[in-house]
C-alpha cells in the first residue's frame, strides 16, 4: 500500500517523508549533504531539484535508492508536460458553450425563436472557432519542435 502511494507522489513529498521518517530536520539534511536548508526547502516543494552530484548522497543519507527519486520526478515531469493541451481543450469547449449557449439564448430571449438563419450563423462561428484553434495548434506544434533543436 505504501508503494501505491509512493507511486503518485511528487519529490518533494518522497524527500520529506523519508527526511521526517528519519527524524532529520532541514536544516540538518542540508548540513550532511553540504547545503543550505534553503537548498532543501526548494526540493521539499518542488522549485528545484538536486543537482546530480548531490542525488546519489542524498539517497544515501535517506536510505532511498535513486531510481524511486528519479521516478517521481519523471511521473511530475510527464505531467506538467500535459498540462497545455488539457487547458487548449477547455477553452475550446467554453468557446463553443458561449457561442452556442448565447446565441441561442438570445434567439429565444428576442422571441424571434431558431430559425435557419441562426443556425447557419452558429455554424459558420463554430467553424471559425474550430479554423482558429487549429491554427493555434499549429504554432503550438511548430514551437515545440523549433525549441528542440
Amino acid at each position: 500500500m505504501a508503494e501505491e502511494k509512493r507511486e503518485g507522489q511528487k519529490l518533494g513529498d518522497v524527500i520529506r517523508e523519508r527526511r521526517n521518517a528519519l527524524g532529520l530536520s532541514q536544516e540538518e539534511l542540508a548540513e550532511k549533504l553540504d547545503v543550505s536548508r534553503q537548498a532543501v526547502a526548494k526540493w521539499e516543494s518542488g522549485k528545484s531539484f538536486p543537482a546530480s552530484e548531490r542525488l546519489l548522497e542524498l539517497c544515501r543519507v535517506l536510505d532511498i535508492p535513486a531510481e524511486q527519486l528519479l521516478q517521481q520526478e519523471a511521473t511530475h515531469e510527464q505531467a506538467r508536460k500535459r498540462r497545455p493541451v488539457r487547458v487548449l481543450l477547455i477553452v475550446l469547449a467554453v468557446g463553443f458553450v458561449l457561442i452556442w449557449g448565447g446565441a441561442l439564448a438570445a434567439a429565444f430571449v428576442s422571441g424571434a425563436g431558431t430559425d435557419i438563419h441562426i443556425i447557419f450563423t452558429l455554424i459558420d462561428l463554430s467553424l471559425l472557432w474550430l479554423f482558429v484553434w487549429f491554427g493555434i495548434l499549429v504554432v503550438y506544434a511548430i514551437w515545440k519542435v523549433l525549441k528542440r533543436l
